[in-house]
């Protein structure tokens, strides 16, 4: 419903959804599996929120009170981890949309993603929160003047783990481009040659573009290539390939979706 812009209808089922957990739930007091299922409503509907711009301050306690009462049935279950780093995440999305500082929620999502991994190694899910979390952490560093490289690599290295399985490849090849991508960006702009992590990335962004043509891997290449092209122009080398070839990433773009595209 949510695909299809039915927000209404999505609203409804998820109030019939609560409804049947907490049923579920005063039935089987000893099971964690309603909680669990309200932890992932309640972050459904903040997510539903934050894109309505409704988000406040009470939000994420209340989406992380499913979780709570969840580990307290099983404190170990590892769901319990991944629904909890998410709703960190999301509320790290809010915080960053409201121009304030993230790290203390992305830390949140990195760590709980983390513990949930000790109970389910290798979890597509778990290593795509992590992964995740430490992409957006990165992000944060480099805006702040800090040196991303370390986290970086961790997002690199959990990507890479989460592509040894047949799942998301597509989702996964783009954030490790990104991630790649970003790391010769701090490159270019702390002197160093950003060449080689700039072929790298495109061709990671070429490769889930490959599997799925969307103007989210063909705006990501395009901007990779243009670090390329301001560090030959200011090696005073002609950029007029890396140009030409950021060019056709960014028109090819324009050509799935002329609105999402430089």
């Amino acid at each position: 419903l949510l695909s299809k812009g039915r927000f209404d209808d999505a609203l409804d089922t998820l109030a019939e959804a609560a409804r049947a957990y907490q049923e579920a739930a005063d039935r089987a007091r000893s099971a964690p599996e309603p909680y669990l299922a309200e932890a992932q409503r309640r972050l459904t509907l903040l997510r539903i929120r934050f894109d309505r711009a409704q988000a406040g301050a009470e939000d994420k306690e209340w989406a992380l009170e499913a979780v709570r009462k969840a580990r307290i049935v099983d404190p170990d279950h590892w769901q319990a981890y991944q629904f909890a780093s998410a709703i960190h995440r999301q509320w790290a999305l809010y915080l960053l949309d409201q121009g304030k500082g993230a790290f203390v929620e992305l830390e949140a999502s990195i760590e709980e993603a983390r513990q949930g991994l000790k109970f389910n190694p290798g979890n597509v899910g778990l290593l795509i929160n992590l992964a995740t979390g430490l992409r957006s952490k990165a992000y944060e560093e480099y805006d702040r003047g800090l040196d991303p490289r370390a986290t970086l690599r961790a997002a690199q290295e959990t990507l890479k783990e989460a592509l040894a399985q047949p799942r998301f490849r597509e989702f996964l090849l783009d954030g490790l481009g990104n991630c790649i991508g970003l790391e010769a960006q701090f490159a270019l702009h702390h002197g160093l040659d950003p060449a080689a992590g700039v072929e790298q990335s495109a061709a990671t962004l070429e490769e889930s573009n490959a599997l799925h043509p969307w103007v989210g891997h063909l705006s990501s290449l395009g901007d990779t290539l243009a670090i390329l092209v301001q560090y030959q122009r200011w090696q005073g080398k002609d950029p007029a390939p890396a140009l030409r070839r950021a060019e056709a990433a960014w028109q090819a773009g324009l050509g799935l979706n002329r609105n999402s595209c430089p």
